[in-house]
């Protein structure tokens, strides 16, 4: 089924290709649904990303407004498809739109080797914790992170209560792309813009999942 709903999701992509550049699509339509899923929780940024929001859906004709919001739903689909809950679905998408490496130069993990490096990793980690915080200083799409609370599942650990994700990224394709994820697959996670050696971060964007536990996550957060 996950890959009918690439092979849709592609096909409403190219079909914005005689009327935009596929680049600005992607990155408009991910900035807007992230943005979407943020103003549910994220009350304090509403009014600053809805402005921008406006700004972008405002570029496009009411057909178009309609593909980009079908283009949300098949995502949503994709991410909480039951038989296979986690994966890198968008980061998939966005390498087979073929925009990532010919233009910007990026090359994301493949899933199965994420999910290799991951269990080797968790091999060794302390699980004991009450709340575990995983980190990826250049997230790209999130793929390493989404395996690593893959694999944390598989050991019974509860992702809701006891898993926090950390990810940071200097491109804001990167984090529109991972918020989405981590949003719609139920993951605690703090997403930043910006660049992790100087430590200086122009934008941070929290999960639904990380408000149904604030005072947990954002003790734990605050305390690294």
């Amino acid at each position: 089924m996950s890959e009918l709903v690439y092979k849709d999701i592609l096909k409403d992509i190219e079909w914005f290709r005689y009327r935009h550049h596929i680049v600005d699509v992607l990155q408009d339509c991910f900035s807007m649904y992230a943005t979407t899923i943020s103003n549910r929780c994220d009350f304090k940024n509403y009014f600053k990303r809805e402005e921008e929001y406006l700004k972008l859906i405002n570029k496009y004709t009411k057909e178009e407004q309609e593909k980009i919001c079908s283009i949300f739903g098949k995502i949503i689909l994709l991410c909480g498809l039951e038989n296979s809950p986690y994966d890198d679905y968008l980061g998939k998408l966005y390498m087979q739109t073929e925009t990532s490496s010919k233009v910007h130069g990026q090359f994301f993990t493949p899933y199965g080797v994420s999910q290799l490096m991951a269990k080797l990793t968790i091999d060794n980690y302390d699980l004991s914790q009450d709340v575990i915080v995983i980190n990826d200083p250049c997230c790209g799409a999130g793929g390493l992170l989404i395996a690593m609370v893959d694999e944390l599942s598989r050991r019974g650990i509860s992702i809701k209560d006891r898993v926090l994700v950390v990810a940071q990224d200097i491109d804001s394709r990167c984090v529109n792309m991972a918020y989405i994820q981590f949003a719609l697959m139920g993951i605690p996670a703090v997403v930043m813009k910006g660049d992790t050696l100087a430590y200086k971060f122009t934008d941070v964007w929290r999960t639904p999942a990380y408000f149904e536990n604030y005072a947990k996550f954002e003790k734990t957060l605050q305390s690294l």
